[in-house]
């Protein structure tokens, strides 16, 4: 069974035991996989579609480099853009950089930038994998994919079904507009509350970021 076909069309109960086993084996995998990472842990999401001389790229490679430095490991989809910067500028200081890959047939091959690495073909059991150990969630610019992975996470937080953690975006010029849109239609409607934007901090300082994080794991230890 492929990853896009509806459950209904299964027919008996071996094809379906097929399906749950290999999602079964796919999450237990991945655990395993990332089973040596400490608490100090950060993902950060980005386009996988900027190329090394796109200045989000390269303040993404300086991001990865700081986290490094300071001893925080870095989680990525492991792709290329946004991904394969942050990764490289941890593997180049410390040689440890993370990431979890999906299988797709464009756009997504893993980055060479990576010392711990995890493949698989479904999406929610990648996304989980990418957030179950992090101590901040970090948003480069991006597309659905990135959209899709941020709001899933507030959608966690504010259900309570995950620890409310530091939720960042990288790019003023390119989150404002959605800022906008949350505080002016969503919220003006009574859809969201100002709690659950309250938690989304918004900076093109790369140091900034540092900071919260360091914060938020001297809070955490």
């Amino acid at each position: 069974m492929s990853t896009y076909e509806s459950l209904s069309r299964i027919r008996g109960v071996a094809p379906m035991f097929k399906f749950i086993s290999k999602l079964t084996y796919e999450m237990v995998s991945g655990l395993y996989a990332f089973r040596q990472l400490d608490d100090k842990v950060v993902t950060i999401y980005g386009s996988a579609r900027f190329k090394p001389d796109n200045p989000y790229y390269q303040k993404a490679e300086a991001f990865g480099k700081l986290l490094a430095q300071n001893q925080i490991n870095v989680m990525t989809g492991a792709g290329p853009g946004i991904m394969e910067a942050v990764n490289k500028g941890a593997y180049n200081i410390n040689k440890k950089s993370h990431g979890c890959n999906i299988i797709l047939p464009y756009e997504q091959k893993q980055n060479p930038f990576i010392s711990c690495a995890y493949q698989t073909q479904f999406f929610f059991v990648r996304k989980f994998l990418l957030r179950h150990s992090s101590k901040a969630l970090i948003a480069f610019p991006g597309g659905f994919g990135t959209m899709d992975e941020l709001f899933e996470s507030l959608t966690l937080i504010r259900t309570k079904c995950a620890k409310k953690i530091p939720t960042i975006l990288i790019g003023i010029d390119y989150w404002s507009g959605l800022i906008d849109y949350l505080q002016n239609v969503p919220l003006d409607h009574g859809t969201i509350s100002p709690e659950d934007l309250s938690q989304l901090i918004i900076t093109d300082d790369i140091n900034e970021a540092l900071e919260i994080i360091l914060k938020e794991l001297a809070n955490d230890s």
